[in-house]
């Protein structure tokens, strides 16, 4: 069965569990009528799909064919938050109310503005690449932190550990995105090290 979802922005998202996997999409309206109606009409096209009355194509994005009474097969155009300042906009705003401590937070907030001064507000996640996170732990470690000394690598890894809780969320809130991110960090105690820091990106679909 599909299920709605409220979050503090008041807007309505859907998850779709179908053929196995779970979908989550923003139903962009904050009416609930409208979202219980969106809700009552993806149920019927996938029961019209085991049916057998209807058929989902092979290369239809299967969420963008539920929701569309089973008439488009793919989206007419990328999503806005895959710049990282609106990922990190919508992600902040999806935060449920009391789940984390308001210090937790604003540390995380911290971390996204140094993360989007280095890569840009409007950096683009379909850019990516390791060289480029590699060239953003090695300009924070030469930066300088507190006490007289640089940003240290526990520091970077809590940076990179945000980013990864942001692309966790966008795996399932985003359409056509499936990004996973393996941080490991071996950090030494009294000095920096820039290969202590290793990562490792893999995708399976391009944002």
């Amino acid at each position: 069965m599909a299920s709605l979802q409220k979050f503090p922005s008041g807007t309505f998202h859907i998850t779709i569990p179908f053929g196995g996997k779970r979908y989550k999409r923003s139903l962009k309206t904050k009416d609930r009528r409208t979202a219980l109606a969106i809700e009552a009409r993806v149920e019927d096209t996938i029961k019209l799909v085991e049916q057998g009355r209807i058929e989902i194509p092979d290369s239809a994005d299967v969420p963008t064919f539920l929701l569309s009474d089973g008439k488009a097969i793919h989206q007419l155009e990328a999503p806005q938050e895959t710049k990282l300042n609106r990922l990190f906009e919508s992600y902040f705003d999806s935060i449920p109310t009391g789940s984390l401590e308001p210090a937790t937070i604003e540390m995380m907030r911290m971390h996204s503005r140094h993360l989007m001064r280095h890569l840009g507000n409007r950096f683009s996640l379909r850019t990516l690449t390791q060289a480029i996170l590699q060239s953003y732990i090695s300009k924070r470690s030469k930066e300088p932190g507190i006490r007289g000394r640089k940003v240290q690598a526990a520091t970077i890894k809590k940076e990179l550990t945000t980013l990864r809780g942001l692309w966790k969320w966008a795996v399932i809130v985003l359409p056509g995105t499936d990004v996973v991110v393996t941080i490991r960090v071996v950090s030494q105690r009294h000095h920096w090290v820039e290969k202590s820091i290793t990562l490792t990106i893999q995708r399976s679909l391009e944002i």
